[in-house]
């Protein structure tokens, strides 16, 4: 019988990050394993999980902290890590990752969807320097693989119709009757733009030479004039004879 890690101390502790983890068929997440502890030197870790659920792909050890250390997988649902600073290194205090998991949601689960427990068993323990255990609280966890239909709810995905106005069978029918009749009713033919006359061009008139008339002479005035003519024409011909 396996027997499951409890509470021994409380002030140090050994957990999962997340602690509730979740994904959906196929994904991969990762999954870090966390300890906060008090002169720790290293540390052994079996964890269990439903096979059939999940799988662990990979294990990345925080190898800044602890360069030592191994890893193997089982297809049965089984996960064995060992981890350890390197001589001359004091032992550490305080909050440090272990490392990380790669867990992988199986292909072929069913549309309902499944979830696991994460739970360390023993021999899981955190080691001093000389091998000697340290106690701790191991915190288990749990990891589910969600349908699509379950992780998204399909009415967060339906956008809220606009409602479209209502319309009257009446005012429908008024609209096509006034469609009618402007289609039966031809626009009168616009007017033909008549061009702008053009201003008529002012012919400058000819100036006619100015005519001064004659002085005109009446009767009585002619009459003296050729009165005075015969005088003259008499007096000349009297000379003529006398010479």
């Amino acid at each position: 019988m396996l027997a499951v890690i409890t509470c021994t101390a409380l002030e140090n502790e050994v957990y999962l990050d997340p602690q509730d983890g979740r994904a959906l068929p196929g994904e991969n997440r990762a999954v870090e394993i966390w300890a906060s502890a008090s002169t720790f030197f290293g540390g052994q870790i079996t964890l269990l999980y439903d096979p059939e659920c999940v799988e662990v792909t990979n294990w990345v050890r925080n190898a800044d902290n602890f360069p030592l250390g191994g890893w193997d997988s089982s297809a049965d649902g089984k996960e064995w890590i060992t981890f350890s600073t390197m001589p001359p290194t004091p032992s550490l205090t305080g909050d440090y990752i272990l490392g990380t998991l790669t867990v992988r949601c199986a292909a072929n689960e069913s549309e309902e969807g499944c979830e696991t427990l994460f739970v360390f068993v023993a021999p899981s323990t955190l080691l001093t320097d000389r091998g000697n255990p340290v106690p701790a609280h191991w915190v288990n966890g749990t990891f589910e693989c969600t349908h699509y239909t379950t992780l998204t709810s399909p009415s967060s995905l339906t956008a809220t119709p606009t409602p479209k106005p209502s319309v009257s069978p009446t005012a429908v029918e008024e609209a096509h009757q006034t469609m009618e009749e402007k289609a039966e009713v031809p626009a009168p033919p616009a007017p033909a733009r008549s061009p702008s006359p053009s201003p008529p061009t002012t012919a400058t008139p000819l100036t006619a030479p100015t005519h001064t008339p004659a002085p005109m002479i009446g009767g009585v005035e002619a009459a003296i004039a050729i009165g005075i003519l015969a005088l003259l024409y008499l007096s000349l011909k009297r000379r003529r004879v006398a010479k």
